[in-house]
């Protein structure tokens, strides 16, 4: 199933949503909404910095934005279209109390209004985000399996270290301790 809108966090959808001039007034509602009247930005200015890697999944899109608040001074606001901690809480925006705005920023996200070219694009970037998504659960799955058997590894040392302790409290012979456990005499000592 295609989705409606645009995923932001591909290199094309983040530039479409939120990286050009003609769509500042919906990046000055979503920094507004975000920034929770502790500043409002009244207007703002693009500075692309884009970092391009040597091959498409290494690239990252940075902006700073030049943002002229209310009272007249300036905050420079970096944006990247990575996920980073806290990121959930941007869920929390109240967009839908914006109802204009939000009305705009569901036009121009819209995966219909991409022209065909737009589109291929778009698809494009949108198949690296998906493989890089994989890629990472892949890594993931494979760090919980490496993590479980160190920890079996652990556990079974931790408790041979237990037994050996008991059984030299109890007396018993360090060569019969090797010989039970099949640990080295290096180990049991």
């Amino acid at each position: 199933m295609m989705a409606t809108f645009i995923n932001p966090f591909t290199d094309f959808g983040f530039k479409r949503i939120f990286g050009q001039e003609k769509h500042k007034r919906i990046l000055i509602g979503f920094l507004n909404a975000l920034f929770a009247d502790e500043l409002v930005v009244t207007d703002l200015v693009y500075r692309d910095k884009e970092q391009t890697g040597e091959t498409q999944q290494n690239r990252t899109v940075i902006y700073d934005i030049y943002c002229t608040l209310d009272d007249g001074s300036h905050v420079i606001v970096e944006m990247q279209n990575k996920k980073e901690v806290n990121m959930e809480q941007l869920t929390d925006i109240p967009w839908a109390s914006q109802e204009e705005l939000y009305a705009e920023l569901s036009k121009v996200s819209h995966v219909a209004a991409l022209s065909p070219q737009e589109r291929a694009i778009y698809d494009e970037h949108l198949k690296q985000y998906r493989d890089n998504l994989a890629a990472l659960e892949a890594a993931r799955l494979d760090g919980i399996e490496e993590g479980k058997k160190a920890g079996i590894e652990e556990g079974i040392h931790a408790r041979n270290r237990e037994i050996v302790q008991k059984m030299l409290s109890a007396g018993l012979s360090v060569d019969f301790i090797a010989q039970m456990t099949g640990l080295t005499l290096a180990d049991i000592e």
